[in-house]
């Protein structure tokens, strides 16, 4: 632990224009883990698969819309 410690963050050069197609599937990944694990269980088991098929449909509609922008980029970019 270091209080004196600064850290400057510049916007839009992260890893996900590296490998968008991966970013997007890690996203759609984490938000399905996520709700999974803290919402799922109190939910009825239809309602689950359905939200589990609308995530992976925006997952590939990302994915398709992503195939034809100019810049194969995942978030907004500021630059």
């Amino acid at each position: 632990y270091l209080p004196a410690a600064r850290i400057t963050h510049f916007g839009g050069k992260g890893g996900a224009g590296v490998h968008p197609y991966r970013s997007l599937y890690e996203w759609h990944r984490s938000y399905y883990l996520y709700y999974r694990k803290h919402f799922a269980r109190p939910s009825l088991f239809l309602f689950n698969w359905m939200l589990y098929a609308l995530i992976w449909i925006k997952f590939l509609a990302a994915l398709i819309l992503n195939l034809f922008r100019r810049e194969k980029v995942i978030g907004s970019r500021k630059d």
